[in-house]
């Protein structure tokens, strides 16, 4: 029999997360994902990631967005927050502002979005791509109450593909995608957010993105 016993047990890493992509067409239930949110806890995992919120939430002003493929609403995703923070986990949600918007593209009513119809990325030469991204954004800080925001912004290849081609010639794709970042970097803050993830292929394979991106 051991009389006394000191156990130090503590994480090493400040950010230990998980990322579960919900969008492949089998969104649990918020039942289900408390029961995992209260799994990671016991884990020591203190950050979970849902993506891609860009088409798994209901977006007040795109109700079709993301209808009949088991969308959260705002009373869903808020309930689903405070649970997460009662555990010590903070929810985060990873919303994609440039790829992976195939499911969305694929809407005729939305065509005008992106680089063709049906694409994987937005047509970053439109102007009219960021109020409908701050809307949706708006929308998301209404609920997700962290102080991290994910834009995503990996695996965009349709970029300069199609209706951007002209706009990305001219300007190179590497300052193409540094400005669009900028803007979104801008939108974000804007609604409160202090600490903004992105993925880091696009950083990676262009260098002035990287050098250019707001420290």
């Amino acid at each position: 029999m051991i009389s006394q016993v000191a156990i130090i047990d503590y994480p090493l890493l400040s950010i230990r997360g998980v990322s579960d992509d919900i969008s492949r067409g089998q969104a649990a239930t918020v039942e289900n994902l408390k029961k995992f949110i209260k799994t990671l806890s016991h884990f020591k995992i203190n950050h979970y990631y849902l993506v891609y919120m860009q088409d798994m939430f209901k977006f007040e002003k795109y109700p079709d967005i993301g209808k009949g493929r088991g969308a959260y609403s705002k009373a869903e995703i808020k309930d689903l927050f405070a649970y997460a923070k009662k555990h010590f986990v903070e929810l985060i949600p990873i919303f994609q502002t440039i790829g992976h918007w195939d499911n969305v593209l694929h809407n005729e009513k939305y065509w005008q979005y992106g680089e063709f119809p049906g694409s994987n990325s937005l047509n970053i030469a439109n102007d009219k791509i960021y109020e409908m991204l701050g809307g949706m954004i708006k929308d998301l800080s209404e609920v997700f109450k962290s102080e991290y925001f994910h834009i995503g912004a990996d695996e965009s290849w349709d970029v300069g593909k199609g209706a951007s081609k002209e706009y990305v010639d001219k300007i190179g794709i590497g300052n193409a995608y540094l400005k669009h970042y900028k803007k979104i970097y801008e939108i974000v803050k804007s609604h409160g957010y202090k600490k903004i993830i992105i993925y880091h292929d696009i950083l990676y394979k262009y260098r002035e993105v990287l050098e250019g991106l707001p420290k």
